[in-house]
Parts: C-alpha cells; sequence; structure tokens
C-alpha cells in the first residue's frame, strides 16, 4: 500500500503473532491453527479496508480455490499457518537476539532519534499514499517522492548488501578449505 521503504502490514502481522499467537509456541498445533484463522482474519479485515477507502485491490484469490471474496483463500490460510510456526519458533528468538545485541551498541541519542524519526517516516508515507491512491496529490510530486524513497529502500538494502555479504562469507570459506 504505502509507496515508501516501509511495508506496515508485514510489520503488524508479526506483532500480532508476537502478542496473540506466542502463548502457543509449546503446542505446534494450536500455532498452526491460531496463525492460520488470526491472519486469514487479518488478510480479509485488510484488503476490505483498502478496497473500501481506495477503491483498490492489492491482492486477488478470486479465482484461487475455496476463496471467500477473493480476499483469503484455504492455500493462504495454510501458508498462514506455517509462516506462523516458523516465526514464533525461529525467526522471531533468531532476531530477538541479534537486535538486543545490536542495540546495545548503538548510543542512547541515536536510538531515541530512530525511535521518533521511523513513526514519522510511516506518518508522512501514509499520507502522501493515501492522497496518491485517492487521487488528490499531483502524479509528478508523487513520482518524485518515491523516487527518492526507493534510493533509501530498506528492502533493496537488505537483499544488495546482505546478499555481497553472504558471497564474501562463502568466498572466506571457500579459501580455508
Amino acid at each position: 500500500f504505502l509507496v515508501g521503504p516501509i511495508c506496515p502490514i508485514y510489520g503488524f502481522g508479526a506483532i500480532l503473532m508476537i502478542l496473540f499467537i506466542s502463548q502457543y509456541k509449546k503446542n505446534s498445533i494450536k500455532l498452526f491453527f491460531a496463525s492460520a484463522f488470526i491472519f486469514s482474519a487479518f488478510e480479509y479485515v485488510v484488503g476490505f479496508a483498502l478496497d473500501a477507502i481506495f477503491a483498490a485491490k492489492w491482492w486477488d484469490y478470486t479465482y484461487d480455490f475455496f476463496n471467500l471474496n477473493g480476499r483469503i483463500s484455504i492455500f493462504y490460510t495454510i501458508v498462514w499457518g506455517f509462516i506462523g510456526l516458523l516465526f514464533i519458533n525461529h525467526i522471531h528468538p533468531f532476531f530477538s537476539k541479534k537486535i538486543e545485541k545490536s542495540l546495545t551498541a548503538i548510543p542512547t541519542y541515536i536510538l531515541k532519534v530512530l525511535i521518533y524519526l521511523m513513526p514519522i517516516i510511516l506518518i508522512v508515507d501514509t499520507i502522501f499514499s493515501s492522497l496518491k491512491y485517492l487521487g488528490k496529490l499531483n502524479y509528478s510530486i508523487t513520482n518524485t517522492y518515491v523516487s527518492r524513497l526507493r534510493k533509501f529502500n530498506v528492502q533493496y538494502f537488505l537483499v544488495y548488501y546482505l546478499g555481497r555479504f553472504k558471497w564474501q562469507v562463502l568466498n572466506i570459506k571457500m579459501k580455508m578449505a
């Protein structure tokens, strides 16, 4: 939905998992079904809201087997269940440890700046994106805004730099062998 470097639907999804589903960590079956149900409901509500507000669909499962109004389908419900299992049991614990270690190395004043800066970026991006999709913003202004944000695209940064890091690690391992 947002045209900038942040994709909030995944972040809100992760927060929902941590808050409501992590209690089932010891029971994989309950975790699977809770993930499947909560994220399908979340996907449906978000899809409905985006469609109602902006008259646009960001995903469409109309032609998928066993779908509900094209907003959710049985296939993706099952996928959400497996993603919940992976996220709660492996991804979140791994990154929590890494982030905690990293945060201790960052000075407090920089953390405070980031804490205030991130919501501001999200709010500005939401305003510009909403205006764009509602047709209230000049197309050239939107494109300039988007092109500047794309230069700082977090996903590009992660793919590019982590990809380079991975190859460097592989090269080091190959040289050592």
